[in-house]
């Protein structure tokens, strides 16, 4: 069965990633971005 989503994350209301989860595993805390500036995105 394939996922439904790549990654699937928590964003709080500053644009900070509180948790994400990229292919099946979470990211460690230092390598989450705030996602409110677009650079920051995907």
């Amino acid at each position: 069965m394939l996922p439904l989503y790549k990654e699937i994350g928590v964003i709080d209301k500053f644009g900070k990633e509180k948790i994400l989860i990229k292919d099946g595993r979470a990211v460690e805390e230092g390598a989450l971005r705030n996602v409110r500036d677009p650079w920051n995105t995907t």
